[in-house]
């Protein structure tokens, strides 16, 4: 049976008295992929803020890994939303990537920090671009590179926020494939606008705004997606061509 890699229990977040999240129970499974989905402004982002420790909800416990946030950061590996990237920084692929190991000004990089690093490279087919200026790289090849990065913690859940955002439609289906096989060895948790595509991918579906309106398997999705969104929603899983909104 699988352990909780995270148990959320009666969470309220809140700034100048505007609600963000109100009364958030979810719980996450290890080797679970479950994509989080809402509108904009439904406190997606701040739920991953707050499983990482980041942000401290006003009400309301959680757990990651049976500790606290803080105390669970290292099996956590996290990959922000990416609005801008400096591309032109000379840096190379693995040294973007052990970037992620980096442990304080007064420590240098171990062997068992670069072989660390050429894992996590593998794992994500980019090894053979080790050498590359980051600036010569697509959007879905530098997705790969940040997503190395994270997994040099060696994490045993990995968070994305809005990780397709800058990728080529056409790079998407690696893209998920990738995550496919990485929750294999850890749990996978991404927001997404992508309702469609995520739904032949993931295990689970969260629909939030501000309030969690379902928490399950994609089958199970729809009436909490019609909820969140204030609109009719037409769900098909599984590869099979879909419509995601109908007129409304």
């Amino acid at each position: 049976m699988a352990k909780n890699a995270v148990v959320m229990e009666g969470i309220f977040y809140e700034i100048n008295g505007i609600k963000i999240l109100e009364d958030i129970n979810l719980t996450i499974k290890e080797n679970d992929f479950l994509a989080i989905i809402g509108p904009n402004g439904g406190g997606k982002s701040t739920l991953l803020k707050i499983i990482m420790g980041l942000l401290k909800p006003q009400k309301g416990t959680v757990k990651v890994f049976g500790h606290l946030p803080h105390e669970s950061l290292h099996k956590i590996g996290y990959l922000p939303q990416i609005t801008h990237f400096e591309t032109d920084f000379p840096i190379n692929v693995f040294e973007t990537v052990l970037m992620g190991r980096y442990h304080g000004p007064l420590h240098n990089y171990s062997k068992d920090d670069e072989k660390s690093v050429l894992k996590s490279l593998q794992n994500v087919n980019m090894l053979d671009y080790k050498e590359q200026q980051i600036g010569e790289l697509s959007g879905g090849q530098l997705q790969r590179v940040l997503i190395a990065r994270a997994l040099t913690r060696e994490p045993q859940i990995l968070l994305l926020d809005e990780p397709t955002a800058s990728i080529d439609p056409q790079m998407q289906k690696n893209f998920y494939e990738l995550l496919s096989k990485l929750r294999n060895e850890m749990a996978v948790v991404m927001v997404s606008h992508d309702i469609g595509v995520v739904s032949s991918y993931v295990e689970t579906i969260a629909c939030l705004n501000r309030r969690l309106f379902s928490h399950g398997p994609v089958e199970t999705a729809k009436k909490g997606l019609e909820e969140a969104y204030k609109c009719p929603i037409d769900l098909i899983a599984h590869g099979i061509p879909h419509r995601v909104l109908r007129e409304h």
